[in-house]
């Protein structure tokens, strides 16, 4: 009756003794009995060292997240992104920045602006009244807010954002267009009116003026 070797470890060692020579493990295997496999289908390899990825030499994993969170580097791509009309990606790139970062103004900047012109309304008005808080001073700012705010049926932010904007430059015709608007869609016709004709008086003949006036008197009835 055959006995067959069921134990994994002495082929291992044969092999070991061999030194992967298959005609030396042969010969090893034979010292403990008869050969029953075909030695030619075999084909033995050592592990080899794992290969390091290039990127693991030159950075260790913490240096990785500084570099992709890197509020500088985002900024200077995400704007790189918008040059060459990749809007979407760079919008992506800078929520990423915003996120990990809510206190840098340069992505704030960005980002506030590229919201408003990609009519994502809400992350507009969440970034623009983030980075007003520091900057009040970039009046066209206060511009989009108001706008952003009265798209979403936000009318009294929309409103203190262009009165805001009004102390600032009360002679601003786009502003005085837009809070005559905003007095209209809240039912404060007189008010809306009397925006609307200031606007005529500084611009005779303005379209928006003319326009509003007509809304006016529409929405009064």
């Amino acid at each position: 009756m055959r006995t067959i070797n069921e134990d994994e470890n002495l082929f291992l060692l044969n092999v070991e003794n061999g030194k992967g020579n298959l005609e030396d493990i042969e010969t090893e295997i034979r010292k403990h009995g008869e050969l029953t496999d075909d030695l030619s289908l075999l084909k033995v390899e050592f592990q080899a060292e794992a290969k390091k990825d290039e990127l693991d030499e030159m950075f260790t994993s913490g240096d990785r997240i500084d570099v992709a969170l890197n509020p500088d580097m985002i900024y200077e791509d995400a704007k790189q992104l918008y040059k060459n009309g990749k809007i979407d990606q760079a919008l992506e790139l800078l929520k990423t920045g915003y996120t990990n970062d809510t206190a840098n103004q340069k992505i704030n900047k960005l980002l506030g602006l590229l919201s408003f012109k990609g009519k994502d309304y809400t992350t507009a008005i969440e970034v623009l009244n983030n980075y007003l808080k520091t900057d009040p001073g970039l009046h066209e700012y206060w511009f989009y807010l108001s706008i952003a705010n009265k798209k979403v049926g936000k009318y009294e932010q929309a409103l203190e954002a262009s009165l805001k904007l009004n102390d600032i430059q009360p002679d601003n015709l786009s502003n005085l267009v837009n809070l005559s608007d905003i007095y209209r869609l809240m039912d404060q016709f007189d008010l809306a009116e009397k925006v609307a004709r200031k606007l005529i008086h500084l611009d005779p003949g303005n379209q928006n003026g003319e326009r509003l006036l007509k809304l006016i008197e529409r929405d009064r009835a």
